[in-house]
């Protein structure tokens, strides 16, 4: 029997990731020849709950739409949903890709693996994600005051940015984002793009800085080709490259 639009609700309620990523598996399987009418059951539940459908739950229900749609289909799907029903309409995306992001700031990094995306305004991620300490030197999750010092710089510059357009809702769709803003030593290196960025936030009355460094590395999709990824890396680092360019 179909899963309904009410099953998928319950499982969300239920906060079962994975259980959701296999019921969503099963719509997307009665319903792969007609992924508008998918994107539209998955965009309502988007729509419900953004945090569990896509920044928890995507990259676990992409790894088993992999052995269902082409990869053309699968990239398809990557955008099509993310546009049309997770980012404000002001908020384009411009490039989307499978790989990795690292970030880091004087004693802490972290790694996320999964689906990556550009706008004007930011990189997202929706995938595994690790922080580790620089100091130790081990794995292990940082603590919330460094969380909240760089959301809360975010916030800060984009406010400045925006102006009237700024929407604290745009600042809780996703778990894990990362800033485009005045980003400078900008290097394209053969398997990835490094970027810098210096946050402004304001604490105790004064105007501080909060500097990251940030590199975009590409990944070959599990069923892709060696050979047509390596040249679709080389042109996508360099249509970033010239992105990233543009705001200097």
């Amino acid at each position: 029997m179909s899963l309904s639009f009410e099953d998928l609700r319950t499982i969300i309620s239920s906060g079962k990731e994975k259980k959701f990523a296999k019921a969503l598996t099963e719509v997307l399987t009665e319903k792969q020849n007609n992924l508008p009418d998918f994107y539209d059951f998955y965009g309502k539940l988007i729509k419900e709950d953004i945090i569990f459908t896509i920044s928890k739950c995507y990259f676990l229900f992409r790894i088993y739409a992999e052995k269902i749609l082409s990869l053309n289909r699968l990239w398809e799907m990557d955008k099509i949903l993310m546009e049309n029903y997770a980012l404000n309409k002001h908020e384009p995306i411009e490039y989307c890709f499978s790989g990795q992001i690292t970030r880091t700031g004087a004693t802490w990094g972290s790694l996320l693996t999964g689906v990556i995306y550009i706008t004007k305004l930011r990189v997202i991620g929706l995938g595994i994600y690790s922080q580790s300490s620089g100091v130790r030197g081990i794995a292990k999750v940082i603590s919330s005051s460094i969380s909240d010092t760089s959301h809360k710089a975010f916030r800060y510059t984009m406010q400045k940015i925006m102006g009237d357009d700024f929407s604290e809702a745009e600042l809780t769709k996703f778990e894990h984002f990362y800033p485009i803003i005045n980003p400078y030593n900008i290097e394209k290196k053969k398997n990835l793009l490094k970027y810098k960025t210096d946050l402004e936030y304001e604490k105790e009355g004064k105007t501080n800085t909060k500097k990251l460094t940030i590199k975009l590395i590409p990944k070959k999709e599990k069923n892709e080709d060696k050979i047509a990824f390596a040249t679709k890396k080389e042109e996508l680092l360099k249509k970033i490259e010239s992105f990233l360019l543009s705001y200097q």
